[in-house]
């Protein structure tokens, strides 16, 4: 009992004393405090145990090394302790170092080696390091199970690498190693990411033909793959068929059908669905309510969706007031477009150059020059560049209405990645291009 609680008291002196000091300190520490350890291999072990459910992996690998130098080899089990650490951690470089580690000191690697580190780098967003850790076991000789691949595939899901995660799919397959629910997911989301709805749409066929049921979180990659391309009658079908199929359907599963429809030009069914959302009492995320404006042909509807938002006090964000704003511009309505603009503002929010632009072109369709101009001086106030298309009809349209040249207009900016002028004088060639094209609109109306 005594040796219990000194090992615990042992044990919370070095985290409170190793855990704020360097590591040379820590290691002093441990070598005068530590001897315990070094003569009982199972305290020690339970002492690293502690350390690896606390994530505490800096110290642990301290430890491991010290007692190395005491003579107790680290084996295979204790690398797994620290595996674990990096695994919870996310931690893929350590993991990949510790391999090495092993290797180089004739530790044997086993699968949970292998397994953890793969789960750390599918956790990091690192596929590569998946795969050549996935590669590395297999040379060995020992068998990858549902789980390994699983992590492996899942890292190149969040990274977007549907090729990848396609062949691992297909590796598991000629292995005859079970497929499950989250390898068809995880490979989904991979080609989801890029748009591939076809390989997305075959991946939820072999879901059917592996007799496994398709579940929310199937459906749901599946229709974000045929909203990133504009794919409305795959998605609209895989909507229809979750309720056939009693499947709950969410705030994702519409998001997803709704951004299909927009970007497939199919704004009355975008609209529709998001009135269906509401009907049917589904929280409406931002990504809803973007969908939806950017769906919208009218300015009212887009202001008053906008107005809900905020009412709502959801996050809003530049892309929707951009959206909302080039509604108004189409609709020549400038006194909406500007108290978007300033609503933004009030968010703080800096809108970007397509909503300046659209909010100038919606003071200049409603024959507001002034107003227009005052948002090309605020565009260089504000640091963002105007487009020379933009700038030119605002110089162009006021010699039109006024028959003078305006004053006061910041120079034009070559836009980022354009090539500038080789000549200076920028302001002045694009206000004699907008003299010429006044010129010529009086020419022809004479």
């Amino acid at each position: 009992m005594a040796a219990a609680v000194r090992e615990l008291e042992l044990y919370d002196e070095v985290v409170s004393v190793c855990g704020q000091r360097p590591a040379n300190e820590a290691h002093e520490f441990i070598a005068s405090n530590c001897g315990l350890l070094a003569w009982d291999r199972s305290a020690a072990t339970r002492f690293l145990r502690r350390l690896v459910g606390e994530s505490r992996l800096e110290l642990a690998i301290l430890l491991v090394q010290w007692l190395q130098s005491r003579g107790q080899a680290a084996d295979t089990e204790r690398y797994n302790l620290l595996m674990h650490a990096c695994s919870k951690l996310g931690d893929w470089r350590k993991a990949g170092q510790l391999v090495v580690i092993m290797v180089l000191s004739t530790v044997e690697p086993d699968v949970v080696t292998y397994s953890s580190a793969i789960s750390s780098c599918e956790k990091g967003g690192e596929w590569m390091a998946a795969l050549e850790l996935l590669n590395g076991m297999l040379r060995r000789g020992l068998q990858a199970d549902t789980v390994v691949f699983n992590s492996a595939i899942s890292a190149c899901g969040k990274c977007g690498e549907w090729e990848s995660a396609l062949a691992l799919v297909d590796a598991m397959g000629k292995a005859r190693i079970d497929l499950s629910e989250i390898s068809y997911n995880a490979a989904m989301s991979a080609c989801e990411k890029d748009g591939r709805w076809l390989e997305t749409l075959e991946l939820l066929a072999n879901v059917d033909r592996g007799g496994m049921e398709r579940s929310i979180i199937t459906y749901n990659a599946a229709m974000s793959a045929c909203g990133q391309v504009g794919e409305w009658p795959a998605a609209l079908f895989l909507l229809s068929d979750m309720a056939i199929q009693r499947t709950r359907q969410d705030t994702i599963s519409f998001n997803a059908s709704m951004r299909a429809c927009e970007r497939g030009g199919e704004w009355e069914k975008a609209l529709r669905l998001f009135a269906t959302m509401e009907a049917n009492r589904l929280e409406k995320s931002p990504l809803s309510y973007t969908a939806a404006i950017t769906a919208c042909k009218g300015w009212k509807g887009a202001v008053a969706l906008m107005a809900e938002m905020i009412q709502a006090d959801l996050q809003v964000a530049t892309e929707q007031f951009s959206a909302a704003i080039q509604c108004c511009a189409l609709g020549r309505e400038w006194e909406a477009a500007l108290w978007l603009l300033r609503a933004a503002e009030e968010h703080r929010l800096d809108p970007d150059r397509f909503g300046y632009a659209s909010a100038i072109k919606a003071c200049l369709e409603s024959g507001t020059w002034q107003a227009a101009l005052d948002l090309v001086k605020e565009m260089s106030t504000v640091d963002i560049e105007c487009d020379s298309a933009t700038y030119n009809l605002a110089i162009t349209s006021w010699m039109r209405s006024t028959g003078s040249r305006p004053a006061g207009l910041p120079a034009l900016r070559p836009l980022a990645g354009a090539r500038r002028p080789a000549a200076a004088g920028a302001e002045e060639g694009a206000v004699g291009a907008a003299e010429g094209q006044a010129a010529a609109a009086e020419g022809g109306g004479g």
